[in-house]
């Protein structure tokens, strides 16, 4: 005759818990913090840059960008939303830490589906910011580089103060099919508004100075801070998101467990 199976112990959740609320807290709390600090960051940066290079556009091109300004004020939006967000989900995690002796119930307990919700699209949004700050970064690094040729550099450098002359007219040649002494940027023509002309494409004399001594660097600089800061965020929301996945699946397992020795509990009650 079989005998019949006796209950398992019941484990000490209590233990288990404990230090899984420590690791969920102290997890919780350094992306928070990197998220804070890389989306403040970023948040100054941005704004700053945008406005930077929507001014240098106007005074040097003498054309005006019209994506610049919405991508400056949706980056600023983002920049304060995942701060907040961040912020939201280290107070779920600091709550959640004060209450881990008490019996938990799995749907109240289990980290909100809204946050993890609200992360995935936060992830994305950033990974984008991230693709957009490496490609301005690359953008200004590689005019850097035409800025310092041997054609351009003496256009501009060891000008301490601004040209006494205020030339922006470019020589040409060819019959005004190109200039001399110049930027040419019309191999961009693509990143222009249709409203640009060839001309504004052309760079010289004071638009030379403005941008490869005063504006470029700046901006580069700026733009590198954005591309840092983006990393850091991306960092700090994939590591919410494997905090978060990780309190899902442990409290699930351990209410599973919990459910089973009820079970079992109920089974050996009723052959009694």
């Amino acid at each position: 005759m079989n005998k019949e199976p006796t209950p398992r112990k019941r484990p000490r959740f209590e233990g288990r818990k404990k230090r899984f609320f420590e690791w969920f807290s102290v997890t919780h709390f350094i992306a928070c913090l990197l998220c804070v600090v890389g989306g403040a960051i970023f948040t100054a940066n941005v704004k700053r840059n945008c406005d930077a290079m929507m001014q240098s556009a106007l005074d040097v091109m003498h054309v005006y960008f019209p994506w610049i300004e919405p991508f400056g004020i949706a980056s600023t939006a983002a920049g304060c939303l995942i701060i907040a967000l961040s912020m939201l989900v280290m107070a779920h995690s600091v709550v959640s830490g004060r209450h881990e002796n008490k019996d938990y119930d799995t749907k109240r307990v289990m980290t909100p589906v809204l946050l993890l919700m609200a992360l995935y699209p936060a992830f994305l949004v950033w990974i984008f910011f991230f693709g957009c700050s490496v490609g301005f970064s690359k953008g200004a690094l590689i005019l850097e580089g035409v800025c310092r040729t041997q054609e351009v550099q003496p256009l501009w450098m060891g000008v301490a103060n601004e040209p006494a002359v205020e030339t922006e007219t470019c020589e040409t040649v060819l019959e005004g099919e190109d200039c001399v002494n110049c930027i040419d940027l019309y191999q961009f023509h693509f990143l222009f508004p249709d409203s640009a002309r060839k001309e504004d494409m052309w760079l010289c004399g004071r638009e030379v100075w403005r941008l490869c001594g005063i504006d470029l660097p700046e901006i580069s600089r700026m733009w590198l801070w954005c591309l840092g800061s983006s990393v850091v965020v991306v960092f700090g929301v994939s590591l919410h998101l494997v905090a978060l996945i990780y309190a899902r699946t442990v409290l699930i397992e351990d209410a599973n467990a919990k459910e089973r020795l009820q079970l079992l509990y109920i089974k050996k009650k009723l052959k009694n």
